[in-house]
């Protein structure tokens, strides 16, 4: 659960961030300095690696348990004794769902989450661009 708060609040951060950014960069009187800039930037790029680290470990134990299933499969299991392919049985009952990073079991953390998310953001960030656009007219 505290995984999936943590990934929604960082997908609105990451939109209100960039909105902030720029609608800051775009106004004629209101200029950044560098230090202001380089923090707004690196509290982007910081919650951008945390949820990529999350999303990396997701994908390497989907990956890892992928591969688990697929080495018993492969194995010899006719050379072996019978109380080990009954163990054998069971690694590959268990292995026919792959063990993944959940949050709040609504979604499993990998690349394409990360990637989804980050596309989510832009488009909201786009839309409130063009909300302010609008309301500036």
């Amino acid at each position: 659960m505290m995984l999936l708060v943590q990934m929604l609040a960082c997908s609105l951060q990451f939109c209100f961030q960039g909105y902030q950014i720029i609608s800051i960069l775009r106004k004629e009187h209101g200029q950044l300095s560098f230090p202001q800039l380089a923090f707004l930037i690196s509290l982007l790029v910081a919650m951008g690696s945390q949820l990529f680290v999350y999303c990396y470990v997701g994908q390497n134990l989907i990956t890892e348990s992928t591969k688990l299933s697929y080495a018993a499969y492969q194995c010899d299991w006719y050379k072996l004794t019978v109380q080990d392919a009954r163990d054998l049985l069971l690694v590959i009952l268990r292995a026919r769902t792959p063990l993944e990073i959940t949050a709040g079991k609504f979604c499993s953390f990998s690349f394409s989450l990360f990637c989804d998310i980050v596309k989510n953001s832009v488009g909201y960030l786009s839309v409130l661009l063009a909300v302010n656009e609008q309301s500036n007219n």
